[in-house]
């Protein structure tokens, strides 16, 4: 697999085949994952090179000296893009954000990536955890080739009230409306998943915090 540049917030990070360049929202500065949830965390790391993989796959053509996105390390660059721009944050405390996949197109300059983004301020008060803002809602990552790789280059959401509908049709493809409306994706299974989204960013804040 080839290292992959990425330049987030205008901080160039180089994440290569050992994953975890910048990870701070998931693995503690040694790596490790302590309090309840560790399981569900490992697994949902997994979860998430698997999927990085698969859209290598899709993207590049399936050959190792062609990859460019199978790497744990971007994983940690997407949610700290996502905690330091989606503007969740109402009191200035860490954000912590989750996403699940919902597909990706190349384009011209690069791609675009496809989530359903999940970020929650999280504070903590007498060793408790807090919420504070939060924020839950499909996203395009635009993510453009340079000579170095790639980099996050800019990300676009929907419009809120009665935009809403139609700024989802405007940013994505028709492919991925049945898993983003709740009508066709089905009310449980949206809830299902802002539930364990939310449940996963609780799991970081625990972790940041150390709180069991």
């Amino acid at each position: 697999m080839k290292r992959l540049a990425i330049t987030v917030a205008g901080i160039a990070f180089l994440a290569g085949a050992g994953g975890g360049t910048a990870a701070f929202l998931l693995l503690g500065k040694d790596g490790a994952i302590s309090g309840n949830g560790v399981s569900q965390v490992a697994e949902l790391r997994e979860e998430y090179r698997n999927q990085w993989e698969a859209l290598d796959k899709e993207f590049s053509g399936a050959t190792e000296d062609k990859g460019v996105l199978g790497d744990l390390g971007l994983d940690d660059l997407v949610r700290q893009y996502m905690a330091h721009n989606l503007e969740v944050a109402a009191f200035g405390d860490p954000v912590f954000c989750s996403y699940e996949f919902l597909g990706l197109d190349e384009t011209d300059a690069g791609m675009n990536v496809f989530l359903w983004s999940h970020c929650t301020e999280l504070y903590e008060s007498s060793q408790t955890l807090k919420e504070g803002g939060a924020k839950s809602e499909p996203i395009v990552l635009v993510m453009e080739r340079t000579a170095a790789g790639y980099h996050i280059a800019a990300h676009q959401e929907p419009e809120l009230g009665e935009l809403y509908a139609s700024s989802i049709r405007d940013l994505f493809p028709a492919r991925f409306h049945d898993k983003i409306f709740p009508d066709r994706y089905g009310e449980k299974a949206h809830n299902d998943r802002v539930r364990k989204l939310a449940y996963l960013t609780q799991v970081q804040g625990r972790e940041f915090y150390g709180l069991q």
